[in-house]
């Protein structure tokens, strides 16, 4: 889930309050962290060659004739401008985020169970691994 939380949260720009609480709700959720964190650095340089894709869902779903009476009432509370919900680029990135968060999640759930194992394997051998758990396998070298 931490991938899918991720892209989320890297898609978003981070001047509104919507990623931190999906940032929020992710910490609330058994998902991986380290995955969150990568992904959302992934995404969230990949955001801004997406913004005229954003843009446009955005402008389609705040121009809907079926909600148009429900932003005046809405923008009067002052969480959902922080949300800055009324920002085309982020309705556009929450609501791709919320249309790709299953297919994301399924597909890196999918990867983890076929590919961690072997990643796992290879990273644990590589020597900044080794130094993060503190296990020196260099033997010791002994004055003669």
């Amino acid at each position: 889930m931490g991938v899918a939380f991720g892209m989320m949260i890297g898609l978003i720009p981070k001047d509104s309050l919507l990623p931190y609480l999906i940032a929020l709700v992710a910490l609330l959720t058994p998902s991986n962290l380290a995955c969150l964190g990568i992904s959302a650095f992934a995404f969230h340089t990949l955001g801004p060659k997406l913004d005229p894709v954003l843009q446009q869902i955005g402008n389609w779903f705040l121009t809907l004739d079926a909600l148009t009476a429900y932003w005046q009432p809405i923008s009067e509370y002052s969480i959902f401008s922080w949300m800055r919900i009324e920002n085309t680029v982020v309705t556009g990135a929450f609501l791709l985020g919320l249309a790709a968060f299953l297919p994301i999640f399924l597909i890196s759930k999918f990867a983890f169970a076929k590919f961690g194992t072997r990643a796992h394997q290879f990273l644990a051998q590589t020597r900044l691994a080794r130094w993060l758990v503190g296990s020196n396998q260099t033997p010791n070298l002994q004055k003669s």
